[in-house]
């Protein structure tokens, strides 16, 4: 099995949520500096970020004011609270077995007793209508490197729902930490172990851009490539003279998800 490396075209979607989480970082780089945070400060960084000084027409976009809408309650809300964090959009590497676990977490703050809480922003436009905390994998995993890799005692772990200012808080156990262990090495070794992958089709097709390239797509087995051929890989995924069916749709339907505003995705 051989790991691609194909370039990701860029997503607005993405570019969107970089330039949040850069200006929630500078919220607690303000707070540290000055105590509280004056919110035009905070948005002056966050136009920054969208280089309004070159592109004044960014300030019109739904997008943009949508976010300034979300840092405007965040420095409401984190003002009143006064929260310390200990790490900001901190990448972790945790030895595990032959593997290397990685990941980056949103935020890490201090909690009670020597402890910390783990915090994970979202975006969704809707809450859920349970805890979601209760039920993350993701925030176990967190929970997990940040155990092994920084040696930290966890006190809980966070959704924070950026759109509505709403936390949904849940304690992680030994019982949920040792099933994600589990896991991870049940699917870590089932990954070694193959001699093939073979991709399926679901909910992360939708705004998948290799859908050119994806045998589930295409209906077309892909032969091994070397990391030095991406240059071709990237040629094939928008000049292939002869495409099947299947490929120009998919073709199709990837120069519509890299012509989308993000005023689509969001």
């Amino acid at each position: 099995m051989v790991v691609e490396r194909v370039p990701r075209p860029p997503i607005a979607a993405l570019a969107f949520q970089r330039r949040l989480h850069t200006a929630l970082a500078n919220y607690h780089f303000l707070a540290k500096r000055d105590g509280i945070v004056r919110e035009e400060d905070l948005l002056r960084y966050y136009a920054d970020s969208w280089d309004v000084m070159s592109h004044p027409e960014v300030r019109e976009a739904k997008s943009f004011q949508e976010g300034e809408g979300i840092l405007r309650r965040y420095c409401d809300v984190e003002n009143e609270k006064a929260r310390i964090p200990a790490y900001l959009e901190y990448p972790l590497q945790v030895a595990f077995g032959p593997y290397t676990l990685t990941g980056k977490v949103d935020r890490i703050d201090f909690a009670d007793d020597g402890r910390y809480s783990i915090i994970d922003y979202k975006l969704d436009r809707r809450l859920p209508d349970t805890n979601a905390a209760d039920k993350s994998d993701h925030l176990t995993f967190y929970t997990f490197l940040v155990s092994e890799g920084l040696g930290m005692s966890i006190q809980d772990v966070r959704l924070y729902y950026l759109r509505h200012s709403v936390e949904q808080i849940s304690v992680p156990t030994k019982k949920r930490i040792n099933e994600t262990i589990d896991w991870i090495d049940t699917t870590a070794t089932g990954i070694h172990q193959e001699k093939s992958w073979e991709p399926c089709l679901g909910a992360g097709c939708a705004t998948c851009a290799f859908h050119s390239l994806c045998p589930a797509k295409t209906g077309r087995p892909r032969a091994n490539r070397g990391v030095w051929q991406q240059g071709n890989l990237m040629w094939e995924m928008t000049a292939d003279p002869e495409p099947s069916t299947s490929e120009a749709e998919a073709k199709e339907t990837l120069a519509s998800a890299q012509q989308m505003t993000l005023d689509d995705y969001l």
